[in-house]
């Protein structure tokens, strides 16, 4: 093994979750909001979903707001 590999610190990176790959056959929707005056609360419901990495993986974190 060469010197610089020996020397050098690697760092582990762990997998993650593919979350921003579309695949090319899935159909894109459009932006039913656009314009839409949000003015009493239930009108429009929201949610979105990340992940948290951990030591043995990642967990994922879910919200929803209206």
């Amino acid at each position: 093994m060469p010197t610089t590999l020996l020397t050098q610190r690697f760092r582990h990176n762990p997998p993650r979750p593919r979350t921003t790959r579309p695949h090319r056959e899935h159909r894109v929707y459009p932006y039913l909001l656009k314009g839409v005056a949000i003015e009493r609360p239930n009108q429009v419901w929201s949610a979105d979903r990340t992940y948290i990495p951990v030591q043995n993986g990642f967990l994922y974190l879910v919200a929803v707001m209206d």
